[in-house]
């Protein structure tokens, strides 16, 4: 003998009823900040260099040159604004004898020399050095120019290193003397 089970109406509203009770797997809202940064026009220079080959004339200007050393402006700005980077110099004061100076002049110019810009990645931008001859302490002028292309989402850095020249007076007294260039980035 079979037994028939029947399932009706009442089966399925059963069912039903218990889905109801039980309900979804558990679920929650989570809140998602996106953060964007703005990046930064940053600047790296030597801390000293030297200039050599000056030799004293009593009649005569002499030069002392050589490499400044590696500048590096990096921006991360994520704009195509250009940037500028000034050079402003004090006067020169001798070391050994302080009340001896070079001071700067249109005669005696400490001259940053044009030099070729490396630009990281090259598609990142262009950059230019074209060198400023100082001629008066404290009037910074400027020496090097660029201009982020945003083809790159990264930081683009510009490198150069430029010579740089002083030219010393006729008569000038034998001695190491010491100036302070200071770069300005904007």
């Amino acid at each position: 003998m079979r037994k028939r089970l029947g399932f009706g109406a009442g089966s399925v509203l059963l069912a039903l009823a218990s889905q109801a009770f039980v309900g979804p797997a558990a679920a929650d809202d989570v809140l998602v900040d996106v953060v964007v940064t703005q990046g930064s026009l940053t600047l790296s220079a030597p801390t000293s260099a030297t200039l050599s080959g000056a030799r004293f004339n009593a009649n005569l200007p002499s030069q002392a040159s050589g490499a400044f050393g590696t500048v590096t402006v990096t921006d991360g700005r994520g704009l195509a604004a250009p940037w500028t980077l000034s050079a402003a110099s004090t006067n020169f004061v001798g070391l050994s004898d302080a009340t001896k100076s070079v001071t700067l002049s249109p005669t005696s110019p400490l001259t940053f020399a044009p030099a070729t810009v490396s630009v990281s990645p090259a598609s990142g931008g262009a950059g230019t050095a074209t060198g400023a001859s100082l001629v008066l302490a404290g009037a910074g002028l400027p020496i090097a120019t660029g201009t982020n292309s945003l083809a790159v989402l990264d930081p683009v850095q510009y490198s150069f290193n430029p010579n740089v020249t002083f030219t010393i007076p006729a008569n000038t007294p034998p001695q190491t003397y010491r100036g302070t260039v200071t770069l300005t980035l904007a």
